[in-house]
């Protein structure tokens, strides 16, 4: 594995690539549960330019469901473990939405500008985790997925603003 050749053997033992796996499980978990709250926000929310919200909620639940599918290879490809279902107990408690007909566009949006905050601290988490192992390939990856989760951030929060 190309992981192995790139870390010291000292950090081959402490961080095996399956504990990098491991901690993408949980960011996939997370992804996971912000699609489908992304997705339920969307058919909730109500406001007068609620066109132009579909239309980038739309879009963000795809960019969403296009990161679990890269974690998950990701997580495939560190030491081959089997890459199990999202169990829902690893499911954020954070949900706004579940219980009500309609969601206000600044709720809606502001709430999930929060949650793509926190993934993006679950990613830099993973990140960190894989730069310790000497996994630049995956921290490389990991980067990537950090600034398209910042941007989504910062979008929701542009509209917010707007409102």
């Amino acid at each position: 594995m190309i992981t192995e050749r790139l870390q010291p053997a000292s950090a081959r033992t402490l961080y095996p690539p399956s504990n990098i796996a491991a901690a993408l499980g949980g960011v996939r978990a997370e992804t996971f549960n912000l699609y489908a709250k992304t997705r339920r926000i969307l058919w909730q929310m109500c406001g007068s330019d609620f066109h132009e919200y579909r239309l980038l909620l739309e879009e963000q639940a795809e960019q969403l469901v296009t990161l679990t599918d890269a974690i998950t290879a990701c997580m495939g490809n560190l030491g081959g473990m089997d890459v199990r279902p999202i169990d829902h107990s690893d499911l954020s408690r954070r949900s706004i939405g579940s219980d009500v007909k309609f969601v206000a566009s600044e709720d809606g949006l502001t709430d999930l500008r929060i949650d793509n905050q926190i993934l993006t601290g679950s990613l830099r988490s993973a990140q960190a985790l894989c730069q310790k192992c000497g996994d630049f390939v995956a921290a490389s990856l990991i980067d990537v997925w950090i600034d398209e989760t910042r941007r989504r951030a910062w979008l929701l929060f542009e509209m917010t603003h707007r409102i």
